[in-house]
């Protein structure tokens, strides 16, 4: 059975092989079987990368996006996925900020 993850820690999110790796800040490492996460809800300070988004999103599996005071950001989707209450098409949409005062 699939199920929703809450991340609340500061942590690195990565792909160890096919499955989710997530590193806490004090080293601690956790195991997450891609087949049973339906959606992961951030709202910690996670750095993550392009492979790992790759890697949710040819699993369906969305990631919501919370500010520092719980309040939501985004959500990053594969481009097949449907929306829950609207059933429209969605594409990947969430922008992260470019460093060193780039622009977007």
């Amino acid at each position: 059975m699939k199920r929703s993850l809450y991340i609340n820690s500061h942590c690195t999110l990565q792909r160890d092989q096919n499955t989710l790796l997530l590193e806490l800040e004090d080293g601690t490492k956790r195991y997450l079987p891609i087949e049973g996460v339906r959606e992961l809800h951030i709202f910690g300070e996670v750095d993550l990368n392009k492979r790992v988004l790759e890697f949710l999103s040819q699993n369906q599996v969305l990631v919501h996006f919370y500010n520092y005071y719980g309040y939501y950001t985004g959500t990053y989707t594969n481009r097949r996925a449907k929306v829950h209450k609207n059933k429209q098409l969605m594409t990947p949409s969430f922008r992260f900020p470019l460093h060193a005062g780039g622009t977007e």
